[in-house]
């Protein structure tokens, strides 16, 4: 069994690539893999430094940030991203909105928020907005077609990370499973309603079921044919294969085991 490499974001917002290329010449840690802005680096030494601790480097995986680059969001836009916490999305997000826009990020712990908050700030970020709500009440918290681009990265057995979080396997029982893709589609189904006509919406999960995957999805789709979906790129140096309706499957030996659809809304609901 292999140890997970710890994998690092810059933040685009007040740090460069040279610059944290020569922290990592200085501390004499290697970049064994390069996807897209994440780096997977041979040593962890780099969470004890100054640039880390002041949010110029943050932690994340090269799945969850391609589910935050597949939802595309542009300055200006306004973004929801439905659970949120501990907030690595958000925060990439912001980043590749410049800044500039907005972005509502829900959990349904406080201490969670906090913890996105405080990220936000030390990241120098300050269009995120947390809130304590329940993603399964977001139309009638923010009224329906009520923004640009949605994420719903949602709760799942976490059968895509067994190598971080071995006790997965057994913690997650199938009557569980079955309790979370309600659960998740019913998260999925509350935020599509509140994605504008032309807008985007990107489901995704961290693990590897079919029953909180391609068989969410299918149900979602047949309920709201108003909802397409839309092809995505296999980034450079990533395993991953796609199923019959444009799924994305990752089962990289670096990245997350991660499933991620684009969909876009075609037109309003009911129509």
């Amino acid at each position: 069994k292999k140890i997970p490499y710890i994998s690092v974001k810059i933040n685009n917002l007040n740090y460069t690539k040279e610059e944290f290329l020569k922290l990592l010449d200085m501390k004499n840690i290697n970049i064994v893999k390069e996807i897209e802005e994440i780096y997977y680096l041979d040593s962890g030494s780099i969470l004890d430094t100054y640039e880390f601790k002041r949010g110029q480097i943050t932690v994340q995986d090269g799945s969850s940030y391609l589910a935050a680059k597949f939802l595309a969001p542009k300055a200006n836009e306004r973004v929801l991203d439905t659970c949120a916490a501990p907030g690595g999305k958000s925060m990439a997000m912001a980043e590749m909105m410049d800044n500039s826009g907005e972005i509502i990020a829900l959990d349904i712990h406080k201490h969670k928020l906090k913890l996105i908050d405080h990220r936000a700030e030390q990241m120098g970020i300050n269009i995120i907005h947390s809130e304590l709500l329940d993603a399964r009440k977001v139309a009638e918290k923010f009224g329906t077609e009520s923004f640009d681009k949605v994420l719903v990265d949602a709760p799942c057995s976490g059968f895509g990370v067994i190598r971080k979080k071995p006790e997965v396997l057994y913690t997650k029982q199938m009557k569980n499973v079955q309790q979370l893709a309600k659960l998740q589609l019913e998260i999925l189904t509350a935020a599509s309603k509140t994605v504008k006509v032309g807008g985007t919406l990107v489901y995704s999960t961290c693990t590897i079921l079919n029953k909180e995957n391609i068989e969410n999805v299918t149900k979602f789709l047949k309920g709201n044919p108003n909802f397409k979906v839309e092809k995505i790129e296999l980034p450079g140096g990533v395993t991953g294969s796609f199923d019959k309706i444009g799924g994305l499957n990752i089962f990289d030996e670096f990245l997350d085991g991660f499933y991620m659809v684009k969909m876009t809304k075609t037109k309003r609901d009911g129509e």
